[in-house]
């Protein structure tokens, strides 16, 4: 057993290895001292022989304080589906070029996307990496043959004009998924960011969304988690407009008075966020009502964009409503939104140059 306490906003760990005591010092916080004793409490070299499955269980031990449960879980799952049993009983020191490569062939022949096979490929690089770091292996052959190719077609990025979206919203009558689908469109948030949405993040007065957070699903196992967005540039508060203000209020008096209902119910479910596959559904079913062209969730963020272009709106206000970082990532993104910008550029450079 290990005990910790903090002094002068320094964390010391103290505890015995094979009888001996020891004592660990001078840390910022708790966490990392955990992870100070867990590596000396683990210290070992690949000189002792021992294997890829050994490996993944003191890799295992130690992330699971490091990172995002959800990230902790799909990192470990990609390892223990596609990685272990290949190379459980591989001695990390017997690894070989051959061996990556044939291992690789086989993960590409599987029915998985790009992003699945470069998922996998990212966990076992993790994976040797802490090898390299805290065991001493000398380098990441993984690494060192590099990831899978990226034959997939890129998606268009696809968006709806103003009228498209008036034309697709006016075929909805539920009022959660009127009020969800503006919300979507007239604030440009992340669908993460909508599903995490509550009562209090709400102020009608000021017309105002707070987002503070996010909604993650665990694509291993279903569940779900409401965390803290990954960027602090994420945490931001949103203007609305007056009418997505009232539509908001119309959804909220529906639930006002319902058994269990607190400022801290979610907007868009209640006491647990709408299932994504069902927001899907349902975009999926008023489009083919409206006859407007299927778009994906996502996109509703883009026709955010290209609405407030089309509106003469300043490219800085537009990047920090996103929660970008800064107008860079914006213009990267979405520079091909810009072709009357262009010519007017082209139009400017026409300078006289004979006489």
């Amino acid at each position: 057993m290990a005990s910790y306490t903090k002094v002068s906003n320094c964390w010391t760990v103290r505890f015995r290895v094979n009888g001996v005591h020891k004592r660990l010092s001078g840390f910022r916080t708790k966490k990392e001292a955990e992870s100070a004793y867990f590596l000396e409490k683990n210290k070992t070299t690949v000189s002792s022989g021992f294997t890829v499955g050994e490996l993944y269980l003191l890799y295992s031990d130690y992330k699971k304080s490091q990172v995002k449960e959800s990230t902790f879980i799909c990192r470990t799952q990609a390892l223990r589906d596609y990685v272990l049993p290949y190379f459980k009983n591989v001695k990390i020191e017997k690894l070989t070029v051959t061996q990556v490569i044939s291992w690789k062939n086989e993960i590409d022949s599987k029915p998985l996307k790009f992003r699945s096979k470069e998922k996998i490929y990212l966990a076992f690089v993790n994976l040797l990496n802490y090898g390299v770091k805290f065991h001493d292996i000398p380098f990441n052959i993984i690494s060192k043959v590099g990831n899978f190719k990226n034959t997939e077609l890129k998606r268009e990025m696809l968006f709806w004009t103003e009228k498209e979206f008036e034309q697709f919203i006016q075929s909805v009558d539920d009022i959660i998924y009127k009020a969800l689908f503006s919300t979507l469109y007239l604030t440009g948030a992340r669908k993460g960011e909508i599903m995490a949405l509550t009562w209090r993040d709400i102020d009608f007065n000021g017309c105002i969304i707070n987002i503070d957070k996010t909604y993650t699903k665990n694509t291993c196992n279903g569940s779900y988690r409401i965390t803290r967005p990954k960027t602090n540039s994420s945490v931001r508060k949103v203007m609305i407009p007056e009418v997505l203000v009232d539509l908001l209020r119309v959804l909220k008096n529906t639930y006002i008075g319902q058994v269990g209902y607190s400022e801290s119910c979610f907007v868009f479910g209640f006491s647990r966020p709408l299932p994504p596959t069902t927001i899907e559904r349902m975009k999926e079913t008023y489009c083919k009502i409206s006859g407007v062209k299927e778009i994906r969730i996502h996109d509703f963020r883009h026709s955010h964009v290209s609405l407030l272009l089309s509106k003469g709106q300043d490219i800085k206000l537009i990047a920090d409503r996103l929660g970008h970082s800064d107008v860079s990532m914006t213009l990267n993104v979405y520079s091909h939104f810009f072709p009357d910008k262009q010519v007017a550029l082209m139009s400017s450079l026409n300078i006289t140059l004979d006489k």
